[in-house]
């Protein structure tokens, strides 16, 4: 098997690129002899590279190798932040021991958490990533590091698979298929879930499908600030005029301490939004009402 002349290789891994499945079905027709597998797994990395998860299906299909080269399209997936590719790759084949050979170093999980990347950080950890190993640099668990950089959602997730850790690797993938998360991506690096939903102006239907989860906000979900988009959850609905929204939900009126601690990180230039809402006043009201049970357990 030969593969296509020189400018119609090109353009068959151009279209793979692009996702132009049309244009890869007429060059694959017209080639006498077929494509040959160099040539489908050079387009299997381009086209993994660019996130065309619908290519990738179909170049597989053909028969390309998702284990090529050490598992390189996997590791473009990765590099590239694209959650569905790299679930789609795993479950092919691909393997992540064989892309950690690219950087000894690091493990996939690692460089992905590293850049940033949630989504291909989600889907490795749904194939069976561990988050609990050392991270190279910081001294620190992978779990540590991601709640570090502010990849708040991919810690939840973590938190959330690793309560029943896996009998196989892929026991995670096979258990939580990608697809039930698909209102978790993407996450666009450098933002936390909690952000996007709120620059969004989504965080009511966050907070409901938070509920319905049996979740609540964390103070660190409020207080972390991304090193790309370095403004905490507080400061981004301060901004849209709705930070009364997380306070008028009652999270914090359970715990006087822990609302007076909350109410420190918001910017003084939002503060009139909670005093409008009368949050000072309940919680004045919640600790008088604390300190006469104490009183009433004293007598």
């Amino acid at each position: 098997m030969q593969d296509l002349s020189g400018g119609d290789s090109r353009a068959f891994v151009m279209a793979a690129a692009s996702g132009d499945l049309p244009q890869l079905i007429f060059l694959r027709a017209a080639a006498a002899t077929g494509i040959s597998p160099s040539l489908l797994n050079a387009a299997l990395v381009s086209a993994a590279l660019h996130g065309q998860e619908k290519t990738c299906r179909q170049l597989l299909v053909w028969g390309a190798d998702a284990r090529h080269n050490r598992s390189q399209a996997l590791l473009a997936a990765v590099k590239a932040n694209h959650g569905y590719v790299t679930d789609l790759l795993l479950r092919a084949g691909a393997r992540m021991e064989d892309a950690k050979q690219h950087r000894p170093h690091m493990s996939l999980l690692a460089q992905a958490i590293e850049e940033g990347h949630a989504d291909a950080a989600k889907a490795l950890l749904l194939h069976g990533a561990n988050p609990n190993v050392m991270h190279p640099f910081s001294g620190t668990t992978l779990q540590a590091r991601a709640h570090a950089l502010g990849l708040i959602d991919t810690y939840h997730l973590m938190e959330r698979l690793w309560a029943q850790p896996p009998r196989v690797p892929d026991d995670f993938a096979q258990r939580l298929p990608l697809d039930q998360l698909r209102d978790a991506f993407p996450t666009h690096a450098g933002f936390t879930g909690f952000q996007l939903a709120a620059y969004h102006g989504q965080m009511e239907a966050l907070l409901a499908r938070l509920t319905a989860q049996g979740r609540t906000l964390a103070k660190s979900d409020l207080i972390t600030a991304t090193p790309r988009y370095p403004q905490t959850l507080l400061f981004i609905l301060g901004q849209r005029g709705e930070l009364a929204k997380v306070f008028d939900l009652g999270l914090w009126a359970h715990d006087v301490t822990a609302l007076r601690d909350l109410l420190r990180y918001v910017p003084a230039a939002f503060r009139g939004q909670l005093d409008d809402a009368g949050i000072p006043t309940r919680l004045r009201q919640e600790k008088l009402r604390q300190q006469r049970k104490n009183n009433l357990r004293l007598k």
